[in-house]
């Protein structure tokens, strides 16, 4: 059985969000849900409220009903967001990278300079560059697809075999044990990129 998928969607303006929740939704049919990131579906104590950013959104995405959330797909900017004025996605990206979630991000306005030089270079996320909102929510749901497969074959490799570095985890995942040296050797040059397995893994 495909593990279910679930989608939270970041977008600060009520009629866009609107608009790419539905085409969400329609790629997504059965396979999971999508659930926007809306201060009606959640609350927080006052002590809470006036915690830094990322800690508070690390709280939040903790609990229902964003808990378990297999991919965070975000606008690049979220200034208008309640009680989270000026929030961005750089913001989004560091609590999801403390919950291991992985991060899609987009603009809906042409693309300025730095942000196409992100999409080539960012760390820890994925820029989507898309023209319509069902290409966009495409791009998102194959993202989320192949986020939840890997999830799911973590899981299995956890159980069955146990503990293992993190260059033989991913060998599995790729149904490549015999290239674990070499993803070992890749990783002493790319640190970032090979430590987030564990952090994976844990969530099991």
């Amino acid at each position: 059985m495909a593990t279910p998928i679930k989608v939270v969607l970041f977008e600060d303006t009520e009629q866009t969000r609107s608009e790419i929740l539905n085409a969400l939704k329609k790629h997504l049919q059965r396979s999971g849900s999508v659930i926007p990131f809306d201060r009606k579906l959640f609350t927080e104590s006052d002590d809470d409220s006036k915690r830094m950013y990322e800690d508070r959104l690390e709280n939040i995405l903790r609990k229902a009903p964003y808990d378990g959330a297999t991919l965070l797909v975000v606008d690049r900017d979220l200034s208008k967001s309640t009680n989270f004025g000026g929030l961005s996605d750089n913001t989004v990206a560091a609590a999801a990278k403390r919950l291991a979630v992985p991060i899609c991000s987009y603009a809906r306005q042409a693309a300025p300079e730095d942000y196409k030089w992100r999409a080539r270079w960012e760390e820890g996320r994925i820029i989507l560059s898309y023209e319509t909102d069902d290409e966009l929510a495409r791009q998102a749901f194959l993202a989320a697809r192949g986020f939840a497969e890997i999830t799911a074959k973590l899981a299995r490799t956890e159980k069955e075999k146990g503990g293992k570095p993190p260059a033989k985890t991913l060998a599995a995942l790729l149904g490549k044990p015999e290239y674990s040296d070499k993803i070992a050797l890749y990783s002493v040059g790319d640190q970032n990129r090979i430590s987030e397995i564990p952090a994976r893994v844990s969530r099991f």
